[in-house]
Protein backbone atom coordinates (compact mmCIF):
# COMPACT_ATOMS: atom_id res chain seq x y z
CA UNK A 1 0.00 0.00 0.00
CA UNK A 2 2.66 2.59 1.20
CA UNK A 3 4.33 1.87 -2.42
CA UNK A 4 1.66 2.33 -4.35
CA UNK A 5 0.83 5.87 -2.87
CA UNK A 6 4.47 6.80 -3.09
CA UNK A 7 4.05 6.17 -6.81
CA UNK A 8 2.08 9.30 -7.19
CA UNK A 9 5.12 11.70 -5.73
CA UNK A 10 8.12 12.37 -7.44
CA UNK A 11 11.38 10.07 -6.57
CA UNK A 12 13.04 13.24 -4.62
CA UNK A 13 9.81 13.81 -2.67
CA UNK A 14 9.83 9.83 -1.60
CA UNK A 15 13.79 10.44 -1.18
CA UNK A 16 13.32 13.43 1.43
CA UNK A 17 10.54 11.02 3.53
CA UNK A 18 12.61 8.29 3.63
CA UNK A 19 15.55 9.85 4.83
CA UNK A 20 13.74 12.18 7.52
CA UNK A 21 12.53 8.66 8.94
CA UNK A 22 16.23 7.34 9.21
CA UNK A 23 17.37 10.34 9.97
CA UNK A 24 15.01 10.08 13.01
CA UNK A 25 15.98 7.36 14.03
CA UNK A 26 19.82 7.74 13.69
CA UNK A 27 19.03 10.01 16.34
CA UNK A 28 17.19 8.20 18.75
CA UNK A 29 20.05 5.64 18.88
CA UNK A 30 23.34 7.88 19.80
CA UNK A 31 21.01 10.63 21.44
CA UNK A 32 21.58 10.63 25.22
CA UNK A 33 18.49 12.47 26.29
CA UNK A 34 15.71 9.39 27.18
CA UNK A 35 12.53 9.82 25.72
CA UNK A 36 11.30 6.47 27.51
CA UNK A 37 10.24 8.61 30.51
CA UNK A 38 7.85 10.51 28.18
CA UNK A 39 4.85 8.33 27.59
CA UNK A 40 2.93 10.91 29.85
CA UNK A 41 3.64 13.46 27.16
CA UNK A 42 2.69 11.31 24.57
CA UNK A 43 -0.52 10.22 25.62
CA UNK A 44 -1.30 14.40 26.07
CA UNK A 45 -0.19 14.83 22.53
CA UNK A 46 -2.40 12.41 21.08
CA UNK A 47 -5.67 13.70 22.54
CA UNK A 48 -4.29 17.01 21.60
CA UNK A 49 -4.00 15.33 17.63
CA UNK A 50 -7.51 14.20 17.67
CA UNK A 51 -8.94 17.07 19.25
CA UNK A 52 -7.63 19.33 16.89
CA UNK A 53 -8.66 16.41 14.64
CA UNK A 54 -12.10 17.10 15.45
CA UNK A 55 -11.77 21.11 15.03
CA UNK A 56 -10.72 20.43 11.47
CA UNK A 57 -14.13 18.56 10.72
CA UNK A 58 -15.76 21.21 12.28
CA UNK A 59 -13.94 23.66 10.33
CA UNK A 60 -14.09 21.84 7.10
CA UNK A 61 -17.65 21.40 7.06
CA UNK A 62 -18.49 24.98 8.08
CA UNK A 63 -15.87 27.09 5.72
CA UNK A 64 -14.28 24.25 3.69
CA UNK A 65 -11.10 23.32 3.05
CA UNK A 66 -8.42 25.44 4.23
CA UNK A 67 -4.90 24.80 2.93
CA UNK A 68 -2.98 26.35 5.72
CA UNK A 69 -5.23 24.37 8.71
CA UNK A 70 -4.07 21.24 6.19
CA UNK A 71 -0.72 22.35 7.33
CA UNK A 72 -1.04 22.86 10.42
CA UNK A 73 -2.50 19.73 11.53
CA UNK A 74 0.24 17.39 9.15
CA UNK A 75 2.58 19.18 10.94
CA UNK A 76 1.15 18.43 14.17
CA UNK A 77 0.70 14.60 13.28
CA UNK A 78 4.21 14.66 11.71
CA UNK A 79 5.61 16.05 14.86
CA UNK A 80 3.80 13.49 17.13
CA UNK A 81 4.86 10.68 15.09
CA UNK A 82 8.37 11.47 14.91
CA UNK A 83 7.91 11.27 19.01
CA UNK A 84 6.57 7.68 18.80
CA UNK A 85 9.14 6.89 16.38
CA UNK A 86 12.31 8.24 18.80
CA UNK A 87 9.94 6.72 21.77
CA UNK A 88 9.82 2.93 20.07
CA UNK A 89 13.70 3.08 18.56
CA UNK A 90 14.72 3.88 22.14
CA UNK A 91 12.73 0.89 23.82
CA UNK A 92 13.90 -1.57 21.41
CA UNK A 93 17.45 -0.37 20.93
CA UNK A 94 17.44 -0.28 25.17
CA UNK A 95 19.94 1.37 27.85
CA UNK A 96 17.56 3.36 28.93
CA UNK A 97 15.27 3.61 32.02
CA UNK A 98 12.33 1.72 30.08
CA UNK A 99 13.50 -1.11 27.60
CA UNK A 100 11.31 -4.33 26.00
CA UNK A 101 12.54 -7.52 26.70
CA UNK A 102 14.56 -9.73 24.26
CA UNK A 103 11.06 -12.20 24.17
CA UNK A 104 9.27 -9.02 22.77
CA UNK A 105 11.25 -8.38 19.51
CA UNK A 106 7.90 -9.33 17.19
CA UNK A 107 6.02 -6.50 18.98
CA UNK A 108 8.81 -4.22 18.89
CA UNK A 109 9.55 -4.54 15.22
CA UNK A 110 5.65 -4.24 14.59
CA UNK A 111 5.53 -0.89 16.91
CA UNK A 112 8.62 0.48 14.74
CA UNK A 113 7.66 -0.13 11.16
CA UNK A 114 3.91 0.99 12.34
CA UNK A 115 5.30 4.26 13.11
CA UNK A 116 8.11 4.56 10.25
CA UNK A 117 4.83 3.67 7.93
CA UNK A 118 2.54 6.27 9.40
CA UNK A 119 5.21 9.29 9.39
CA UNK A 120 6.35 8.63 5.96
CA UNK A 121 3.13 9.10 4.67
CA UNK A 122 2.25 12.24 6.87
CA UNK A 123 5.53 13.73 5.56
CA UNK A 124 4.89 12.69 1.59
CA UNK A 125 1.31 14.20 2.17
CA UNK A 126 2.44 17.15 3.77
CA UNK A 127 5.38 18.24 1.91
CA UNK A 128 5.65 15.66 -1.06
CA UNK A 129 4.89 16.87 -4.72
CA UNK A 130 2.86 14.62 -6.48
CA UNK A 131 3.54 13.19 -10.17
Amino acid sequence: MVATISSFYTTNSVMVAAGICLGISLFAIQTKIDFTLCSGLLFALCLVLIFFGFSCIIVYATIGYSYILDCVYGGLAALVFSLFLIYDTQMIVGGRKHEMSPEEYVYGALQLYIDVVYLFLIILSCFGKSN
